[in-house]
């Protein structure tokens, strides 16, 4: 459908008690991933 835009949203909540250092390891990498052109790419 010509113009069509999606956009979406997600978020990622670990369980009570998970590791500081588990927490930024999994914050980092998703960062790197929503970085990542084929990740982005609208093609």
């Amino acid at each position: 459908m010509p113009g069509l835009e999606f956009q979406s949203w997600y978020g990622v909540w670990p369980p009570k008690g998970t590791l500081a250092a588990i927490n930024e390891r999994v914050d980092a990498l998703m960062q790197e991933t929503m970085r990542d052109p084929v990740t982005v790419s609208s093609a």
